[in-house]
């Protein structure tokens, strides 16, 4: 079934600010990782402490949302930028390395990625939302036919962001306290594009560029909804499936919860999309008056199931002390949210994303999340999870209220990242609690969290220190490959513009380096008819000969 896309009502863009039609203000921030071991509680339970401090100061705007999304990891870029420090007479091995490695991430782990947090928040302000004509004029009321629905042409004055500067202004002061950082207009404009590119190719320059030549460009794509409970999305590389998953319930004990932490050990991307508003504290809406609704509800109920002497249903009983949690709480003024929370999954087919959903649902079931199919609310979701677009009293569907510490329990914004932007690559993060037994393949099949080293870049810009010494001190118990690690290091080392000492009084680390050098001489050459792979590997052998 094939449906008319949304107009998404964004029509100009001034650094981290975005204007919609009806004159309101969004702006974006990234707000960086804090980079914690799944182990150390302590650092978790300060990190949500601040996380508490921050939405607090969150109050006066009303609304909000975190985007945690899976962006693509750009290795080659990387790699060209560690590539000016290789040595000349060592380069070709390095580059046959990292040619290696960009295979071994295509064959194992499709593109690599990274989860990296933004906010978008609309900037309040009286004054300026009600008087409308400071900012927007209508040029003409008509609607001009375009190929994929209608656009409603506006005309705006160049200088309306003037009139933000100062809210924006305040705004990164309120959000200092999770180093928040306004993002810059090309990163506003392509995070707003990325929506659209769910599981696509695509050329982060090109569809910047696209943007930046016309506003019409920022929904592009082609888009349809079928009655399998799946969109598809498409451009010139190809074609993406794409699924919204909306949690359904949550436990209700959400203490030491770090369900978004959690979520990023899936070992395959899942964007996480939050919109919450926060609750009133007076009126018929309030949260307070909604729970005592409930809890009159079910106390009726629990009432009737005692008469009729019936046994009365484990959850009513639980629900009932959750609600009177809640009353209590908004008795000693603690302030709520409501909140939708959604997970999102891509796939090259239906079948893959019907994997990649079971998968999530047994992982979420195990830590007593359920979430909905939503297979008839596919183009409603999506819709409603347009960055720059508010969550709403009247979206009832799937909304989660508690208080703002319970919010926090999920654990925004944190990452297990072990190592440097730019290195060599050396391996991948356990994030989970499981025990492997030894079986490191099935390890680093169920991470995709890299792991790169720099052996130059360990010791610099550590606060106190004098010197910047590479100096590198290689820990573990025995057998756990501290040998292994020092001999990689050192290879990587003889690879940059250094000079290299390695003491080795019983001549072992010389001996395998022979070893390998006699068997790599003697390679058989391929045959005329040998895959791509097999003469890569010949050549990278012949490569190390040439290195030893």
């Amino acid at each position: 079934m094939f449906k008319n896309r949304k107009y998404n009502d964004i029509i100009a863009f001034h650094k981290n600010l975005m204007l919609k039609e009806n004159g309101q203000v969004y702006a974006m921030f990234e707000v960086p990782a804090m980079n914690l071991s799944r182990t150390d509680e302590q650092a978790k339970e300060t990190a949500k402490a601040i996380q508490h401090s921050a939405f607090l100061e969150l109050i006066p705007y009303h609304n909000g949302e975190i985007l945690t999304l899976p962006m693509n990891l750009d290795v080659f870029s990387r790699y060209q930028v560690l590539s000016d420090d290789l040595a000349d007479d060592t380069r070709e091995v390095a580059e046959y390395m990292f040619d290696g490695t960009l295979d071994l991430f295509a064959e194992e782990m499709g593109a690599p990625y990274e989860y990296r947090y933004f906010m978008v928040i609309p900037l309040k302000n009286n004054f300026i939302s009600t008087n409308l004509i400071k900012t927007i004029k209508t040029t003409f009321e008509q609607l001009k036919a375009q190929a994929m629905g209608y656009l409603k042409e506006k005309q705006f004055f160049e200088d309306w962001y003037e009139e933000y500067e100062g809210l924006n202004d305040t705004l990164s002061s309120t959000l200092s306290t999770l180093d928040a950082k306004p993002t810059n207009g090309e990163q506003t404009k392509f995070i707003n594009r990325y929506q659209y590119l769910r599981g696509l190719y695509y050329n982060r320059e090109h569809e910047v560029n696209m943007l930046e030549n016309s506003i019409s460009n920022l929904e592009e794509v082609r888009k349809k909804y079928f009655v399998d409970g799946t969109s598809r999305l498409g451009n010139d590389y190809g074609e993406s499936v794409v699924k919204v998953l909306p949690i359904a319930y949550l436990p209700n004990n959400v203490s030491y919860f770090h369900l978004v932490e959690y979520i990023q050990t899936i070992p395959f991307p899942v964007e996480v999309n939050t919109k919450y508003y926060f609750n009133k504290r007076k009126g018929w809406n309030s949260i307070k008056k909604k729970a005592e609704r409930a809890l009159g509800r079910l106390k009726q109920t629990q009432i009737e199931a005692y008469e009729k002497d019936s046994i009365q249903n484990d959850n009513i009983g639980a629900s009932v002390e959750v609600l009177g949690d809640v009353i209590q709480r908004d008795n000693a003024n603690e302030v709520f949210l409501s909140y939708l929370m959604t997970l999102i999954i891509t796939g090259e087919s239906v079948e893959e994303v019907e994997w990649k959903q079971n998968h999530l649902m047994e992982k979420m079931k195990a830590y007593n999340v359920e979430l909905s199919s939503a297979m008839g609310d596919q183009p409603y979701l999506l819709d409603k999870l347009t960055f720059a677009s508010d969550l709403l009293a009247t979206d009832k569907n799937w909304i989660q209220p508690m208080s703002i510490e319970s919010f926090c329990e999920n654990l925004f914004f944190v990452t297990e990242k072990v190592g440097f932007d730019y290195g060599f690559y050396l391996g991948r993060v356990d994030g989970s609690s499981r025990n492997y037994g030894g079986d490191f393949k099935q390890a680093l099949a169920d991470s995709n969290n890299l792991v790169f080293v720099n052996p130059f870049a360990v010791n610099k810009d550590i606060l106190g220190k004098v010197t910047n010494n590479p100096a590198t001190d290689v820990t573990g118990e025995t057998g756990a490959g501290k040998s292994f690690l020092a001999k990689l290091l050192f290879l990587y080392m003889t690879l940059m513009k250094s000079k290299n000492l390695y003491i080795d009084p019983k001549a072992e680390m010389r001996n395998q380096y022979l070893k390998v050098m006699e068997e790599y001489k003697n390679a058989p050459i391929p045959d005329d008819d040998a895959s791509e792979k097999e003469i890569w590997s010949y050549n990278f052998k012949q490569a190390i000969v040439r290195y030893i």
